[in-house]
């Protein structure tokens, strides 16, 4: 129900944004009408994929283990890759927005940079994109390539309460080997995922500072603070929305079994 909550209010959403850029008065955007229906486009997209991959995470004593639970048994390309898709496209709105808070304080400090330069800046985009992406994704896969340990898939048997195959789309993060010695190819990818992830939330929070110092200490006409104020608020709401249902929670169940923490079900998503 949550899942598909969040989907209509994403599709009705974004479709009512994608409209309004459709009206000749959106024009004054400018070039920021291209991020703004990038991140719509995406976030619909992502909805309808989280809507049918269902996503899960089981705990384990010093581990966790992911998967979808539409594309556990799947045999189709994309059930076999839905858990790259997944972790590729988790810290994708968190990029997008920070592109965006990126945009916002250039367009308020140096617009004559947008003004002129506007296809440098979105190509650099691109780029970043395309290595951002790629990153998780080699990442997502070295992870699913490493298998189900039999601990873990007895985990996964108890949890699910139903007979399952040998071969499953599932992903196991495991800090410590069934000798519990520390599993350092697992904590090196947790780490980087992290840090690279991350990054574009501490771009998101320094550019929001960064924001709100201009903001308080330069002279603008009323019209242009007004629709800076505005855009400036509507992208605190699109950042802290994902940052509290997505990346506090994600943040928790990594976290904790490196802790030694164990949730048993209460920890289960």
């Amino acid at each position: 129900i949550f899942l598909r909550s969040t989907c209509l209010v994403s599709f009705v959403g974004n479709g009512i944004l994608l409209l309004l850029l459709i009206h000749p008065n959106s024009r004054s955007l400018g070039n920021y009408q291209i991020l703004l229906v990038s991140f719509a486009i995406a976030d619909i997209l992502i909805s309808l994929f989280h809507v049918w991959y269902i996503p899960m995470f089981v705990l384990g004593e010093y581990g966790f283990i992911y998967y979808g639970y539409g594309s556990l048994f799947g045999r189709r390309f994309i059930a076999r890759n839905a858990n790259i898709i997944f972790s590729t496209t988790f810290y994708l709105p968190f990029f997008l927005i920070g592109l965006h808070f990126i945009y916002r304080y250039i367009s308020l400090t140096r617009p004559h940079l947008l003004a002129h330069s506007a296809w440098r800046f979105f190509a650099l985009c691109t780029a970043y994109a395309l290595v951002y992406n790629t990153f998780f994704a080699s990442l997502s896969a070295i992870v699913c390539n490493l298998g189900i340990s039999d601990r873990f898939h007895r985990i996964l048997a108890d949890y699910e309460d139903r007979p399952l195959q040998e071969t499953l789309n599932a992903a196991v993060v495991e800090y410590l080997d069934a000798q519990g010695q520390v599993n350092i190819p697992a904590i090196v990818i947790i780490l980087s995922a992290g840090a690279v992830g991350g990054h574009s939330i501490v771009i998101s929070l320094l550019s929001i500072n960064k924001i709100v110092g201009s903001l308080n200490n330069r002279v603008l006409n009323i019209t242009a603070r007004r629709t800076h104020i505005q855009l400036f608020r509507a992208l605190l709401l699109q950042f802290s929305i994902p940052f509290i249902f997505s990346f506090v929670p994600f943040a928790v169940i990594s976290a904790l079994p490196a802790a030694g923490v164990h949730l048993d079900i209460t920890g289960d998503v």
